[in-house]
């Protein structure tokens, strides 16, 4: 299930940004379960080392069924319905750099991006099963 929108969802929106007041809304947001938070077009992610039921079709369908991304948490299938919807209004190819120790979690992001925006594109599950296999195989 999704966690509860946050009122500092969006840390570009704080009265006040430096490195300490950043830190400490990530911990609190991370304390409540919340892993991702944006700061204006970036998306943090912070590795919760375990696994979250904030993730699968329902939840990725409530980003792709809203009018406004902002008015849901932030999450990594809000990045990538984002991404999607630039791409479509802009008819320009888009990026994501995803960056971040190893192990923090990058792969796994990865892939939720893709499956995310092939979910968008493709009506048939076997063939978006095929092709995130496909894909997994360059993020190894």
């Amino acid at each position: 299930s999704l966690p509860t929108k946050l009122p500092n969802d969006d840390l570009a929106l704080l009265p006040e940004i430096s490195e300490q007041s950043l830190l400490y809304d990530l911990e609190m947001r991370y304390r409540q379960g919340q892993i991702y938070t944006y700061i204006g077009d970036i998306l943090i992610a912070l590795n919760p080392f375990d696994h979250l039921p904030i993730y699968g079709r329902q939840i990725s369908e409530l980003y792709k069924n809203t009018e406004s991304i902002v008015s849901l948490p932030s999450h990594i299938y809000g990045c990538a319905e984002r991404l999607y919807r630039n791409m479509l209004r802009e008819k320009t190819s888009q990026c994501v750099v995803i960056s971040g120790l190893s192990g923090s979690g990058k792969t796994e992001s990865c892939k939720y991006i893709v499956q995310h925006i092939l979910s968008r594109s493709l009506s048939v599950e076997t063939l978006l099963n095929m092709k995130i296999n496909q894909v997994e195989k360059f993020l190894d």
